[in-house]
């Protein structure tokens, strides 16, 4: 695949037939009349916003801090009473788009899993 295949590739669809009918109005006259291939090279040569490069990556941060403040909630969790452990899964529920996604906008089924997760009967398992 050679670099105009790359950038025909990564142009937006609004930019490609704008493109192709413009090509299109351009065999309508013999004088100016190229391959496709010709025309995009002539229409893509200097296009800045055309290029192949990738995105900078942008920096990671740790995810040191976000492990030691889950295990800070999850023994404050373990340690609460069933009244307030109601409240926080509610302020949690409430504030978490996330967590409404995740349970399918099931407020009991969330419930149930803080419940069942402060009594110990929850194991979450990460594949890596």
């Amino acid at each position: 695949m050679d670099e105009l295949e790359i950038k025909w590739m990564f142009l937006p669809t609004e930019k490609r037939r704008e493109l192709y009918n413009q090509h299109k109005e351009s065999l309508r006259d013999p004088k100016t009349r190229t391959t496709f291939r010709e025309f995009i090279t002539e229409r893509l040569k200097g296009d800045e916003k055309t290029t192949t490069r990738a995105p900078t990556p942008t920096p990671v941060k740790s995810r040191e801090p976000v492990k030691e403040k889950a295990k800070e909630t999850k023994t404050m969790i373990k340690e609460m009473d069933s009244q307030e452990l109601v409240a926080h899964a509610k302020r949690e529920w409430e504030s978490s788009k996330s967590i409404r996604d995740e349970f399918r906008g099931n407020y009991d089924a969330y419930l149930a899993f803080m419940k069942a997760d402060a009594a110990g009967k929850v194991r979450i398992l990460n594949k890596k």
